[in-house]
């Protein structure tokens, strides 16, 4: 049997436990509803952290603003909703 080849991440790479599964929708839905009930108007929760990957949900309810930071590594901005801008500096 040949053996399946793998991406150098996953060779050097472990994310730890059985299986990690989310129900982001729901996720979603509880981070935006915590937003709209904090004073800055955004929350975040790490769903992955492992090594130098971080898996990082933010919700911002409609007006609220991210502070200006930087993170150290690379770093990966999906979004799942809403419109937005995204200033960016290398």
């Amino acid at each position: 049997m040949e053996e399946q080849k793998q991406p150098q991440y996953l060779k050097t790479h472990r994310i730890p436990g059985a299986h990690l599964a989310f129900l982001l929708q729901e996720e979603e839905e509880a981070q935006l509803e915590n937003a709209r009930a904090s004073k800055s108007g955004r929350t975040a929760k790490t769903l992955i952290k492992d090594g130098q990957l971080r898996l990082t949900l933010v919700a911002m309810r409609e007006g609220a603003e991210m502070r200006k930071h930087s993170v150290d590594g690379p770093a990966s901005v999906p979004v799942l909703a809403r419109d937005h801008a995204l200033p960016i500096r290398r």
